[in-house]
């Protein structure tokens, strides 16, 4: 999609993608374990202790989903486009991608 100048269409789908995943995991985890509001401190500490921990589950299990979502675009760059014969030039904006260019394609 990049090399066919749709990288835009791109960006936006996998946007969207990432913040319906959040929306979903914020509704099923996180709100359902908002403190319930009682005066007891004992169970204001076990609520609050609850929050933060599936706080934390949703942030690690994103963060897993990003370093995933990251390999597999990696991983169509690399393949789907020797497949297809599109020619991947190093860029130099591309920082860090020059060293996952040449990795890709051994001749640069």
């Amino acid at each position: 999609m990049v090399l066919n100048r749709h990288g835009e269409m791109l960006y936006r789908g996998v946007k969207q993608l990432v913040v319906e995943n959040l929306e979903s995991m914020a509704k099923e985890r996180i709100i359902p374990a908002f403190p319930s509001g009682t005066t007891d401190v004992t169970v204001q500490s076990s609520d609050a202790s609850l929050l933060l921990v599936n706080v934390k589950n949703v942030w690690e299990e994103h963060n897993s989903n990003m370093v995933r979502l990251g390999q597999i675009l990696r991983y169509m760059v690399c393949h789907f486009t020797d497949s297809y014969r599109f020619p991947i030039k190093p860029l130099s904006f591309l920082g860090s991608g020059i060293r996952y260019h040449r990795q890709c394609v051994p001749n640069l």
